[in-house]
């Protein structure tokens, strides 16, 4: 490129002048300069901030096109922020200059180095020539999120706003053309295109369809290359068709599980399936229940759950709503009642009539099924099993009430008559009559003798005329007797008369209405009133005791003498311990036979004429307890104890009550009160409140009381074996013909039935092993059960514990009452002991955190307590008679009585001296590690 010749003159005659400030010395030039031409490097392409790949050369010449040797170039960048490397440089002997130039860092921008100097003679700045140069951005080296992040959106379908990323390089430069990555990394939807290139300003867009899996995230990740992912993410919302599948309008037996599950499905608005959502199942039926409470949908869009039916018969509701959506459909059921369990007494008992007539009333009885329902699908017996007599008609089929009829038409035999109501499951239910004549002679009381508060009348007739009735009367109190034979007695409650001469009025009434009246006088004086005030109920004492007691009387001379009774529960007889009078205040020392034992004490006061009246206590003899440390104590039998709560049963006033005492502030809530005849057999504490077993007249039935309410778990049941491990119970149902294990999460209060079995136990982390009836040993974890031994024409199993991670069990020959105790760990069995007697599980062998606890009996009936490590080191702790184990915890801590004796040794120690107990009682190993024994109505925590 070239210049005028005067301005190039002019130009480099002050490049001259200035060459000692602004520009490297050196030779003068060789001719006058005429033209500055660019020979190279101009309007190149480079990444920004890196230097050119050539330099910048011009050439200068003078007038006659010979290259001037020495003359000084100047070069300045004017445009991007690059910069030169020397910024001025001097012709060599081709007339040429040359400068590296390094980029600025702004892509897209043309950049300039200009070739200057100052004109000599006007000071005016000049320019001789100009290089340019684009800036190409560098390597990617971000790529960022610039839109469509954090949408919501119906599962299933498009977002609103498509997403977008931007490339850019390490100076932010935003770079094309370069192809992005999309692809769906949860949720289980789709994006398109799966790659875009960036477009003029470096973003890619992509558009996402959500997943239809609510029950994962919805994320989505954008790549290039190497570089670090940018990711979104969106929340999936519900928005389709909820609908009932199966399940509705069943019929079913009250308090067992419909047949089939209920089950609904929700789909998208085009009917693709939600997965993952979730379905809260309820009902308000009493006693009902939905297993699980809340379940999500599956692949499929379903979610089922189990209908336990409430107790009553008749129409019941369940329904099930997708949680946050509001939307809910109605499920439907009826319940019938189910097998008859037990009759109640309706008309026409203890009815009385001539032989050979017909009773006035007609006899009813009430059918129920377990819930107290109408039970009307089973024909009830009737039975003449005594006398002689008829019924019509024989067999009668319960209305809708339950009710049963028939009439009764007395036989020839006078006395007592009896007839049997019975059903093919229920019975024998005995109704008795009395068929009589009259005339009566009294027996008791005798003329001019005593009653006390109640009087025991005895009045005998002439066999060949009995009377229709007799009824004794005193101050209008009146009791109808009752025959055997030809004697007539009855009780009749005269508490609260004043005491002195009183008369008594037979009245008796012969077959054809005739009656006939009788007085006796007698003198009334009510039974002396006994009161203890200490020891106090279920009071655990040493051998000696501080009995105080008192006895009233409405005699004016008081009590003539109180005596105590000990109730010896080891030979079922009465000892008289002392003797005292109207009160009783002693310390007595008792049999140190006694030691360890239940002992009921009877106090016995007698008034002036011999009465007799009694209060008693139960108690508990444990000497060792003046070193232990009581943390808790009930007027009731103690069944658990924990860190913070102790369960026990209360029997005031005279029912039987479970309870869990508050520790820190000694409160006491009622979970359950009995019925008469109901009693707690075993209980223990959960997360959520107690399960325990409860007795009804030899039948057992297993209920959870949880977070206020309590729970029917299981239907009464032959043989309800509660066990509890952790957070979890299991128990055995037996009905003809299944015998069925169950095991409940007390923490969720989900139930598993695995059957049939003979029987299992728990882990600590919910795994279940249980024996069949084929004396198979089974382990069921995670849903699905494995056999763990099975049995050969040689070798059978059965009893097994199980740590949650080893199991231990007996294998024997055959059915032998010898065998091996044997440890499962690994997959592989490992012998502990040979014994000449088939251990009990619990008692005979134990596992926790590894460690077992074993005791094998030799020959003569001597037992060893072995305890083996982890590691699987074993030794002996200790060897005597009547051993057995009675607690175990993962340190490796063992609890154990031999002789009558219960000890502690802790691993590689001696053991250590504890206590005799009740066997009711027994330790239990806090969350702490400390150890507690539940005595009587105590709970003391125990050095060792």
């Amino acid at each position: 490129m070239s210049i005028s010749r005067f301005r190039l003159l002019a130009a480099l005659a002050f490049a001259f002048a200035a060459a000692s400030c602004d520009s490297p010395s050196g030779p003068t030039p060789t001719g006058t300069p005429a033209h500055l031409d660019i020979v190279s490097g101009d309007l190149q392409s480079g990444v920004v901030g890196a230097e050119l790949s050539s330099p910048l050369v011009v050439k200068v010449t003078d007038d006659q096109g010979k290259p001037v040797k020495g003359q000084v170039v100047n070069f300045r960048v004017t445009a991007g922020n690059g910069a030169v490397f020397a910024g001025a440089a001097q012709t060599n002997d081709a007339g040429q200059a040359q400068e590296r130039w390094t980029l600025g860092t702004v892509a897209r921008d043309t950049q300039r180095v200009e070739v200057r100097a100052v004109d000599p003679s006007t000071g005016a700045p000049l320019v001789f020539a100009t290089f340019r140069a684009v800036g190409r951005p560098d390597a990617p080296a971000s790529l960022a999120k610039v839109g469509g992040d954090a949408q919501t959106g119906a599962a299933g379908a498009a977002l609103a706003d498509s997403l977008a990323v931007k490339l850019a390089d390490r100076y932010g430069n935003v770079v094309s053309g370069q192809a992005v990555g999309f692809a769906v990394t949860g949720g289980g939807g789709s994006v398109s295109p799966a790659t875009r290139a960036t477009d003029s300003s470096g973003i890619a867009r992509a558009q996402w369809t959500l997943g239809t899996r609510l029950d994962s995230a919805q994320t989505l990740a954008a790549t290039f290359g190497s570089l670090a992912p940018a990711t979104f993410a969106a929340t999936a919302t519900v928005s389709g068709t909820f609908a009932k599948l199966s399940g509705d309008n069943q019929t079913g037996v009250v308090g067992r599980p419909l047949a089939d599950s209920l089950a609904v499905r929700l789909t998208t608005p085009g009917g693709v399936p939600l997965c993952g959502a979730t379905i809260q199942w309820s009902t308000t039926s009493d006693g009902a229940s939905l297993v699980p409470a809340t379940s999500p949908t599956d692949a499929n869009g379903v979610a089922k759950a189990s209908w336990l039916l409430g107790r009553h018969t008749g129409p019941q509701t369940a329904s099930a709503g997708v949680v946050g959506t509001g939307q809910t459909v109605s499920f439907t059921a009826t319940g019938t009642a189910g097998p008859a369990v037990y009759f109640t007494i309706g008309e026409g008992f203890d009815q009385t009539g001539k032989v050979g007539s017909t009773l006035p009333v007609p006899l009813l009885v009430r059918v129920h099924d377990l819930y107290g329902n109408p039970a009307v699908t089973e024909t009830v017996q009737w039975t003449v099993t005594d006398g002689g007599g008829t019924v019509t008609p024989p067999t009668s089929l319960p209305d809708t009430a339950g009710n049963a009829r028939t009439t009764w038409t007395l036989g020839p035999l006078v006395g007592m008559q009896k007839v049997e109501a019975r059903t093919a499951s229920l019975g024998p239910l005995v109704i008795s009559a009395t068929a009589n004549f009259a005339s009566t002679v009294v027996d008791s009381p005798s003329v001019g003798g005593f009653a006390g508060d109640t009087a025991h009348v005895r009045v005998h007739t002439s066999p060949a005329t009995q009377p229709a009735t007799i009824t004794a009367t005193v101050e209008g109190r009146t009791v109808s007797l009752l025959r055997s034979g030809s004697t007539w007695t009855g009780n009749l409650v005269l508490a609260g008369l004043a005491r002195g001469a009183k008369e008594m009025t037979f009245t008796s009434t012969d077959p054809d209405g005739a009656t006939h009246l009788t007085v006796v006088r007698f003198y009334f004086d009510a039974a002396p009133t006994v009161a203890i005030s200490a020891p106090l109920p279920y009071e655990v004492v040493p051998l000696q005791v501080r009995v105080t007691a008192s006895c009233t009387d409405d005699d004016p001379a008081g009590c003539a003498s109180t005596a105590v009774f000990g109730y010896y529960f080891d030979d079922d007889s009465y000892h008289q311990l002392a003797a005292g009078g109207s009160h009783f205040d002693q310390t007595l020392t008792l049999d140190p036979i006694l030691d360890g034992r239940p002992v009921l004490l009877q106090v016995v006061g007698t008034d002036t004429r011999g009465q007799r009246g009694s209060a008693s206590v139960r108690i508990q003899v444990e000497n060792a307890v003046t070193g232990w440390t009581r943390i808790a104590f009930t007027q009731g039998r103690v069944h658990d104890v924990s860190t913070d709560r102790v369960l026990y049963s209360d029997s005031t006033g005279g029912v039987e009550s479970l309870k869990v005492l508050t520790r820190a502030s000694g409160t006491s809530t009622t979970l359950w009160t009995g019925a008469a005849g109901h009693a707690v057999q075993i209980a223990a504490l959960g997360p959520h409140g107690a399960i325990f077993e409860e007795g009804i007249n030899g039948v057992d039935a297993v209920h959870e009381w949880r977070d206020g309410v309590l729970d029917p778990t299981a239907p009464a049941s032959s043989s309800a074996q509660l066990q509890v491990s952790g957070t979890w119970a299991v128990y055995v149902t037996f009905n003809l013909p299944s015998r069925n294990l169950h095991r409940r999460d007390l923490e969720t209060g989900a139930d598993v039935t695995l059957g049939p079995v003979l029987g299992g136990t728990a882990g600590p982390n919910g795994d279940v092993v249980y024996d069949t009836p084929a004396y198979d040993i089974y382990r069921y974890r995670n849903g699905a059960a494995t056999l763990i031994a099975a049995h050969t024409s040689d070798s059978t199993f059965n009893a097994p514990v199980t740590d949650g991670t080893s199991i231990v069990y007996l294998k024997r020959q055959g059915l032998a009452s010898s065998g091996q105790i044997v440890l499962y760990d690994a997959g592989a069995e490992v012998l502990l002991a040979t014994s000449t007697t088939l251990p009990q599980a619990s008692t005979g062998y134990r596992i926790a955190g590894g460690w077992v606890a074993y005791i094998p009996t030799a020959a003569g009936g001597a037992s060893q307590i072995w305890v083996r490590s982890p590691a699987g080191t074993a030794r002996q702790v200790a060897s005597g008679t009547s051993c057995g184990l009675l607690a175990l915890d993962a340190s490796g801590t063992t609890a154990y009585r031999c002789g009558g004796q219960s000890y502690v040794v802790r691993p590689n120690a001696s053991p250590t001296y504890l206590a005799r107990f009740w066997p009711r009682g027994g330790p239990v190993f806090l969350a702490d590690g400390t150890l507690a024994f539940k005595v009587g109505g105590s709970a003391f925590q125990v050095p060792f």
